[in-house]
């Protein structure tokens, strides 16, 4: 009975300061259980790999297995097509960390060995995430855990894990948030290293890191007149381009060389008004349920919270308007139109924790402090309703739907044959039904009085 007291007591005193253990241990759990249910590897013969990871990145990583053996060279290789240099492919798909781990694995088990790396990966992003957080909201460690294995699981690491690579730039950005606002105080070593990393790993997506660099210096310059801190943010960013130059610089060498360039201005000709909402939707607004809590904590928020704030807005329209979407793609894509859409996710999830954390702390009445969190729960249940009816209706039913809702509807008296207009709440019951896939047969029945004979008639 002593030594369990004894551990408890120090596991209570020690609990913050090991949070961060915790989230990965929650999404590792949680991979298993899932592998397990479907026969995937360690559990069965199943892998995960599909599309782009099935078709590129599990054929690369054979590739590079022949590499790491010895069997064929890194700068050029005869394994694709009539041979090619195979450094820019590295830098574009492989060159993780992870990836290394390859030199262990057969390449008969390459399929198995895409589940341990996602699985890998997404461990490392709920340990990431769950770094910054504790070094944001201290005091809480159980919303630290539920944010951090959230972001794990956004919707971009579901819809994305096959371009297993964009995995790396997921968790090296909390890092690197973390960066800059140490480099607000004079501190760059953190900044230079993690920015570096992400132009290595995978110098695509590092374009959009440092889209989104620049916005923030901007917004942070304006919001705090720091001089300083512009002069630092540009050393650094100078020092990081200098030494990831050796990636970065072959590889756009390279990539001008090929044939898949196209015109910036030809290609936003051609682009439509609207960004494709069918997969920009599901990777961003599967946190919709979030949305209320990050504009809640706005409120009352400090520099950094407005700063977060400002920039979640600036994140949000290219997932609307297309052409701006595609500025941040380099002018044009294929496939994925939102592949910057962790940056959006983690800024809301940073929101959340301000606005939840201020609501613990808030100096107001009982009644405020009790009903406060209850009322952006409710708040937050319209946004979810309303994306699982728009999945269920598309867009252009919901909209039809709505406009008659609110126009009200006419029934016909089975008695006289006068026809009465009904208000727009009569059809709140089909909505909720809808809603939730729900017969409405055996709800209850709505009655309603004829204009004309002022008969009583019933609506099932």
């Amino acid at each position: 009975g002593g030594f369990f007291s004894r551990a408890w007591e120090w596991l209570k005193e020690n609990f913050p300061k090991l949070v961060w253990i915790i989230p990965p241990l929650i999404v590792l759990c949680a991979m298993l259980i899932f592998y397990k249910a479907n026969g995937l590897y360690p559990f069965g013969e199943n892998t995960i790999a599909w599309c782009d990871m099935d078709q590129q990145v599990i054929p690369l990583l054979m590739q590079f297995k022949d590499i790491l053996s010895g069997k064929e060279g890194f700068f050029y290789s005869f394994k694709s097509a009539g041979g090619m240099n195979f450094f820019g492919v590295f830098f574009f798909f492989l060159s993780s960390p992870f990836s290394l781990l390859m030199i262990f694995v057969d390449k008969a088990d390459a399929s198995s060995f895409a589940n341990v790396l996602v699985m890998l990966k997404m461990c490392t992003i709920a340990l990431t995430a769950s770094i910054y957080l504790a070094k944001k909201i201290p005091k809480n460690p159980l919303l630290n855990i539920a944010l951090s294995v959230l972001y794990a699981y956004s919707g971009y690491t579901m819809m994305y894990y096959q371009n297993v690579i964009w995995l790396d730039v997921v968790y090296l950005f909390p890092l690197l948030l973390m960066g800059l606002e140490l480099l607000q105080d004079g501190k760059k070593t953190l900044f230079i290293i993690t920015l570096t990393m992400s132009m290595v790993v995978n110098y695509y997506l590092g374009y959009m890191l440092v889209v989104f660099l620049l916005l923030y210096a901007f917004v942070w310059v304006l919001l705090s007149k720091d001089k300083k801190f512009a002069g630092n943010f540009l050393l650094s960013c100078a020092v990081s381009a200098l030494l990831s130059a050796v990636v970065w610089l072959p590889s756009l060498m390279q990539y001008l060389g090929s044939g898949r360039t196209v015109s910036i201005f030809q290609s936003l000709g051609n682009s439509s008004i609207i960004t494709p909402y069918a997969t920009a939707l599901p990777t961003v607004f599967s946190m919709l349920f979030l949305f209320p809590f990050a504009i809640g904590g706005l409120e009352k928020a400090d520099r950094q919270g407005v700063l977060h704030g400002i920039l979640f807005a600036l994140t949000l329209l290219p997932l609307i308007f297309e052409p701006i979407n595609k500025m941040w793609q380099t002018g044009n894509y294929m496939s994925f139109p939102t592949r910057y859409a962790f940056i959006p996710i983690f800024l809301c999830i940073t929101l959340t924790a301000d606005c939840l954390t201020k609501t613990e702390r808030a100096e107001e009445n009982q009644v405020e402090k009790k009903n406060g969190l209850p009322m952006y729960a409710l708040n937050a249940l319209v946004p979810v309703l309303a994306v699982r009816y728009a999945t269920r209706m598309r867009m252009r039913k919901l909209w039809t739907s709505i406009r008659k809702a609110f126009g009200g509807t006419t029934n016909r008296c089975r008695r006289c044959g006068a026809c009465t207009r009904l208000p727009w709440w009569w059809d709140l019951r089909s909505f909720y039904c809808n809603a939730f896939k729900k017969s409405s047969r055996g709800f209850w029945v709505w009655r309603w009085r004829c204009s004309r004979c002022r008969s009583c008639m019933s609506r099932p």
